[in-house]
């Protein structure tokens, strides 16, 4: 049987130009060795051109380099296209792996299930219970206005239209069906529902989580900058960024 890090790989796409994303990044990919060891296969894709920042001499840690202004779905897309395993963990850079339980019950949940594409986890909560963005969608007949609906107490592995972005996919599957290029950002919704419209299925698995907040958990070397707004005002994310 093929081990973990024979057949899933970790894609991040790193928003480059804030200290506070760059601080993250290093404590994300740090996370994953602490849990996950040495040889799982991590992508980095951003527009910066320093291509071994984040490497630091480790050989399972490569860059996707990008054109300027390439975007969160250019990236994400990039680092799929670069990915040669079976299975693909999604992540943003401002999260951290927590435990060496959550990513194997992600992969264990696709295996169980050959039809699904996508296994999804939640947010850790900053000591509250986990903080999960599952929904369905409800079309109109017409399919001219869509609602979404919040999915609570999920019981271990359930069948969504959406979940965090913190999930794993068969490779092949997002290849088929990649994200929109040109969503720079705010590019969730419209992913899933085209996983919805094509009969993708997708499931929710709460007991799958990360963590996402301003205090990392392996951060002691480089510590957070909770008063750096940088981000918050020039991202595209942000309404008042250029």
């Amino acid at each position: 049987m093929s081990s973990f890090e024979d057949v899933v790989t970790i894609c991040v796409k790193h928003t480059p130009g804030f200290a506070s994303r760059a601080i993250k990044l290093t404590n994300l990919v740090r996370s994953v060795r602490v849990m996950h060891g040495p040889r799982v296969k991590v992508l980095i894709a951003s527009e910066e051109l320093q291509t071994d920042r984040y490497a630091n001499g480790d050989m399972y840690t490569r860059h996707v380099p990008l054109p300027d202004g390439a975007g969160l779905s250019a990236g994400r897309n990039a680092l799929i296209r670069h990915t040669r395993t079976p299975y693909v963990m999604i992540l943003d850079d401002d999260v951290e792996i927590i435990d060496n339980q959550s990513l194997p019950t992600l992969l264990a949940a696709l295996q169980a299930d050959p039809s699904a594409a996508v296994a999804g986890g939640c947010y850790a909560g900053n000591g509250t219970d986990a903080q999960c963005y599952n929904l369905r969608f409800f079309p109109s007949e017409d399919g001219s206005v869509v609602r979404a609906e919040r999915v609570h107490d999920v019981i271990g592995c359930q069948k969504v239209h959406l979940t965090h972005n913190v999930f794993m996919a068969r490779t092949d599957r997002l290849l088929r069906f990649p994200y929109d290029p040109r969503q720079k950002v705010y590019e969730h919704e419209t992913f899933f529902y085209q996983l919805f419209l094509n009969s993708q299925p997708v499931l929710a698995c709460p007991a799958a989580v990360a963590l996402h907040k301003d205090t990392q958990v392996f951060s002691d070397a480089m510590p957070e900058h909770p008063g750096d707004s940088t981000y918050e005002l020039k991202s595209l994310r942000n309404s008042k960024g250029g």
